[in-house]
C-alpha cells in the first residue's frame, strides 16, 4: 500500500483528535478498516476510501493525489499551498484545546488497555507485532495531536520531515504545558513497558 496514503490518514485523524472508533463512526466503516489503512496493512477499496474521505471532510482526490515535483509547481501555487496549510493549523481557542484533550485522554485509555493485554501475554514471542506498533503509534499520535492543538502551532518542513513548531511559546498556558508533559511521559511509559516486556527495542531519540 502507498505509504503516502497511510501517512495522510494518520495525520488527518491526529489533527482532528479522533479515536479510531470516532473516525470509523464518522466514515461509516469498521475501526479495523481505519487502523489497517493508517498502517499500510491493507489499501481500502475505492468505495471505502470515498466514505473515509467524506467522513474526514476532504475530497477523495486529496487522499489519492500525488505530490507535485517542486520544479513543476509555480511559486504562486507553492505560496497558496503553504498559506492553506498554515491556516489549517492556525491558533486554536480554549474550547478546541479542551475538546482535543478529552479525545486524547480517551485514546490514551485505549492504548493503555492494549499495552496491558500485550504485556500480560504468557509468551511474548507470539505477540502480534502489528498491535505493538499500533500502540506505539497511537501513543505518539496523542502527543502530536496535543502539540497541534496548542495556540500558534503548525507543521513545518524540516530535513525532509514535518515537525511541529510553535510561533510564540508565551501564549501557551502553564496547564497546557503540563498536559503536554503528561502526554510525553505517557508515551515514554508505553515505550518503557513494551521494551521491558521484550516487545519493542529502544533507540535513542534525538
Amino acid at each position: 500500500m502507498d505509504e503516502s496514503l497511510a501517512l495522510k490518514l494518520r495525520v488527518l485523524r491526529a489533527e482532528r483528535g479522533w479515536t479510531l472508533n470516532q473516525a470509523a463512526e464518522r466514515a461509516g466503516v469498521q475501526p479495523e478498516t481505519i487502523s489497517d489503512a493508517e498502517h499500510g496493512k491493507r489499501r481500502p477499496y475505492t468505495p471505502t476510501l470515498t466514505k473515509i474521505a467524506k467522513g474526514y471532510g476532504v475530497p477523495v482526490e486529496e487522499l489519492l493525489g500525488e505530490a507535485v515535483p517542486l520544479a513543476e509547481a509555480s511559486q504562486e501555487e507553492m505560496e497558496r499551498l503553504e498559506e492553506e496549510r498554515l491556516e489549517a493549523d492556525s491558533p486554536k481557542d480554549r474550547q478546541h484545546w479542551e475538546t482535543v484533550l478529552a479525545s486524547v485522554r480517551e485514546r490514551q485509555s485505549e492504548v493503555e488497555a492494549e499495552v496491558e493485554e500485550l504485556v500480560a501475554l504468557s509468551d511474548h514471542s507470539k505477540a502480534d507485532l502489528y498491535r505493538v506498533k499500533r500502540a506505539l503509534d497511537e501513543a505518539q499520535d496523542c502527543l502530536n495531536t496535543l502539540m497541534l492543538a496548542l495556540p500558534g502551532s503548525h507543521r513545518r518542513p524540516s530535513g525532509g520531515r514535518d515537525k511541529i513548531a510553535i510561533d510564540d511559546l508565551l501564549v501557551v498556558d502553564p496547564d497546557q504545558w503540563e498536559e503536554l508533559g503528561d502526554a510525553e511521559r505517557f508515551y515514554d511509559g508505553v515505550v518503557r513497558r513494551l521494551v521491558e516486556a521484550g516487545l519493542a527495542e529502544s533507540k535513542e531519540r534525538t
